[in-house]
């Protein structure tokens, strides 16, 4: 571990909180329109079950696991950049506080552990999706 700090780049601050302001108000959109939609999806349900509950299932398998896949693509991006410069956060990667920079085998088991994350939530996301295909394969 190095004594050196990488200091916050207040663009990526705002960056991260954009992001953030977005994402809750397409959350809180979701859930109302989600809301108002229901009556209507379970009536479509409930004329043809068989078929239209696995159709949701399927849906709702694509709509949980593919986030996850693309956090585990995230994490596995950074987790090969660290452990290939032996520094964390990698060259270039922006920090939205100042960080100390790990170097060396400190910054590679780092690399390593978001390499680990990443396996985890990509085999979530598989795993997931398997079991609703299987669930909607039976009805």
């Amino acid at each position: 571990m190095t004594g050196e700090v990488r200091k916050a780049d207040p663009q990526a601050r705002r960056s991260a909180l954009r992001f953030l302001a977005a994402f809750t108000v397409l959350g809180a959109v979701a859930i109302v329109v989600i809301g108002r939609l229901r009556p209507a999806a379970e009536n479509w349900v409930e004329h043809d079950p068989g078929s239209r509950l696995s159709a949701m299932l399927i849906i709702l398998g694509l709509i949980t696991a593919l986030p996850l896949l693309g956090l585990a693509a995230s994490l596995w991006h950074l987790g090969t950049r660290v452990v290939a410069t032996a520094q964390f956060p990698p060259p270039g990667r922006r920090v939205t506080r100042d960080t100390r920079l790990l170097t060396g085998d400190a910054a590679r088991r780092r690399g390593r552990l978001a390499q680990g994350f990443a396996l985890f939530f990509g085999v979530a996301a598989v795993g997931l999706a398997t079991i609703l295909w299987r669930l909607a394969a039976l009805w």
